[in-house]
């Protein structure tokens, strides 16, 4: 019970003026009688009712004293107050559009059967007079339509028809922030969230909706990865079924093995997938293979099946599953792009040979099939090569299909500068001998000058050299090492000899050749395998590069050029992306890699981790019940209580 009115409470000093009443009252009253008798007589029959007359007496006082009470609790006007929440129709409806809920039964996707409950819903509420907030989940979250009315009935509809699933993770947080905005004018509307994903736990804030139909499943490969072993290709598949126990059939088509054009079929694998949990089938080439495990499907490869190259490697499982988008998987980079290059010198070293070798065998093996190539004839070739090397005898006409390395020129064969004399240096163990930096550059990455020294070399004045080459490195105010990288021109040129310096011998020279293989000829992409919607690097040695892909939604290509490097492109499209670039000699050098769905939404009975509750207090309303009519009768009782034994007392 509560008083609206508590100053009411100040009636009760009502009860001091009640005893005060009773102290000044007389209790009894002095009379002249003219005899003893009829008093004595009258006392003896009082004395009988003594003990009656001082009960009804106490009880007289006591209904006085509760007729006053009651009256300072009308005046306070007592009520009872109860706090309960309002019942508004309102539904925030949270719409999940992950790739997961692109997982089918009966030609009817999670998505579909999200946005046909969310319409439902929706019409409910609003036949009902509600308000409808709709929320799409995608890769952020955003309003379908925000506080709808009944008179938005149509629009809320049309809206609904034109969303679409995405491909990327749900902003599931994100979704409820924005919930979190209505519950700022309704904090008691009910949030629904559709979704075929389970939680590890859900506050009850949220009624999750699941989904999912019965008896889903899905066969998926998750990932494959390739290896050498003794010059051949070995493959590790990581595969696994969500949502049902299944024997599984892994196949593998091979596309122009070898340098050959006829496909080859690897030995089809069988995997008794179980527990959701992931197997690896590996296609072997090792005579006695290991057991690698009790999840591991090994495929011994013959030599039949031996392969070193190739174009591109399908791997394949054949279920009618729930969710087809990763029963495929391409495979690409088995064919490294060739690489030509010829090192001509009137006295070819060992310095020179042996870090070709490195390249062609360690360093860039993975990347390039270099090919190199040693000539000392008196005439240099100039045509045919991807790269370049000439050391002390240049030719009269430097090649234009290719790049060129001129190290200890003789002349500038038209590269745009020009030679000088040749220079001793005889104190060349002071410091008047080591070579100093010069321009940052991607070439001198992890090289420092100052471990170089230098004995001889050729003078070439920096103001002979054009304005699109950068000097690298000095010797005092000399160029030592200057390059040029233009579409149609790509020079470097080392103004020493090899074997009249400590350049040979010192890490600086293998750091040299390698950055400067690494400038010249960029990995086109980093690998062969992209998840959807990640942004790749696309580097490039020629001028531009022509990118594409098919597009399903215009069931065409789409094609991108790119002409600045390295450039960016964001992966918007599944499937097999093919990079084109024409090469200085004219060759258009193809490569290719493969896009898919993060394999995390294959696994379709996945549980993901607690739902971020909304946070928002809810709100209550205060209903008062009038009690006065309660307290009037009490003392209206009292009331007639008193009366009743003020009129027995003369009995």
């Amino acid at each position: 019970m509560s008083l609206l009115i508590p100053l009411g409470l100040l009636g009760l000093l009502s009860l001091g003026i009640l005893l005060l009443i009773y102290i000044l009252k007389p209790n009894y009253q002095q009379k002249l009688i003219s005899s003893t008798y009829v008093w004595k007589l009258s006392l003896k029959y009082k004395k009988k009712r003594i003990p009656v007359s001082r009960l009804r007496n106490f009880l007289i006082i006591l209904c006085q004293i509760l007729i006053l009470v009651a009256a300072a609790f009308i005046i306070s006007e007592p009520a009872q107050v109860t706090e309960y929440s309002p019942d508004y129709n309102e539904r925030i409806i949270i719409i999940d559009a992950s790739a997961s809920m692109l997982a089918s039964t009966s030609d009817e996707t999670r998505f579909e059967r999200a946005v046909n409950e969310a319409q439902a819903l929706s019409e409910e509420t609003l036949d009902n007079n509600g308000t409808v907030s709709i929320i799409l989940a995608g890769k952020e979250a955003s309003f379908v339509t925000q506080r709808a009315t009944a008179d938005n009935r149509t629009f809320v509809k049309n809206k609904l028809n034109e969303l679409k699933c995405t491909y990327e993770q749900a902003d599931i947080e994100g979704s409820i922030t924005l919930a979190e905005d209505v519950l700022e004018f309704n904090p008691n509307a009910e949030v629904v969230l559709l979704t075929g994903t389970q939680f590890s736990a859900v506050n009850k804030r949220v009624n999750v909706k699941n989904v999912a139909a019965e008896n889903e499943f899905n066969t998926s490969i998750l990932g494959v990865t390739a290896d050498t072993e003794n010059g051949f290709y070995s493959f590790k598949v990581d595969l696994a079924c969500y949502g049902m126990d299944k024997d599984v059939e892994l196949f593998c088509t091979v596309s122009d093995p070898n340098g050959g054009s006829v496909d080859l079929q690897f030995p089809t694998a069988k995997v008794s997938c179980h527990s959701d949990e992931v197997f690896t089938v590996v296609y072997t080439t090792e005579e006695d293979p290991q057991k690698g495990g009790d999840n591991v499907v090994l495929i011994p490869l013959t030599d039949t099946f031996k392969i070193y190259s190739f174009e591109q490697i399908l791997f394949q499982v054949k279920e009618t599953d729930s969710y087809a988008y990763d029963n495929e998987f391409y495979l690409y980079g088995g064919t490294r792009p060739s690489v030509k290059v010829l090192y001509h010198s009137t006295v070819p070293n060992n310095f020179f040979m042996g870090i070709l070798n490195e390249l062609k065998n360690k360093i860039f093996v993975d990347r390039w099939d270099i090919d190199y190539q040693v000539s000392s004839d008196d005439k240099p070739v100039t045509e045919g090569y991807d790269f370049y090397i000439y050391e002390h005898v240049m030719p009269d006409t430097l090649p234009s299909d290719g790049v060129v390395f001129m190290v200890d020129p003789d002349k500038s064969a038209g590269a745009g500068f020009t030679v000088g004399r040749r220079v001793q240096i005889h104190d060349y163990t002071g410091d008047g001998a080591v070579l100093a930096p010069g321009k940052e550059h991607k070439i001198m990455d992890y090289i420092n000058p100052s471990t170089v020294r230098v004995t001889e070399y050729t003078q070439i004045s920096e103001d002979s050299i054009d304005a699109g080459y950068d000097v690298l490195m000095y010797y005092e105010s000399n160029p030592m090492f200057f390059v040029k990288n233009e579409p149609k021109t790509k020079v470097a040129v080392l103004a020493l000899s090899v074997k009249m310096s400590t350049l040979g011998v010192s890490m600086a020279f293998p750091m040299l050749m390698t950055n400067m293989f690494d400038y010249f000829f960029p990995a086109t992409f980093d690998d062969f395998v992209y998840n959807y919607n990640d942004v790749v690097t696309v580097s490039a040695r020629a001028e531009q590069a022509k990118v594409t892909v098919w597009d399903t939604e215009t069931e065409q290509n789409k094609i991108s050029v790119i002409d600045k490097f390295p450039g960016e492109i964001t992966l918007e499209n599944l499937g097999t992306y093919t990079v084109e670039q024409e090469l200085l000699n004219g060759n258009i050098l193809t490569q290719k890699f493969y896009v898919r769905l993060d394999p995390v939404f294959g696994n379709i009975t996945r549980v993901d981790d607690t739902l971020i509750n909304p946070h928002t207090e809810e709100f209550t309303s205060e209903y008062i019940k009038d009690l006065l009519i309660w307290f009037a009768a009490i003392m209206v009782g009292l009331l007639f209580i008193e009366w009743f034994l003020q009129s027995r007392n003369g009995v």
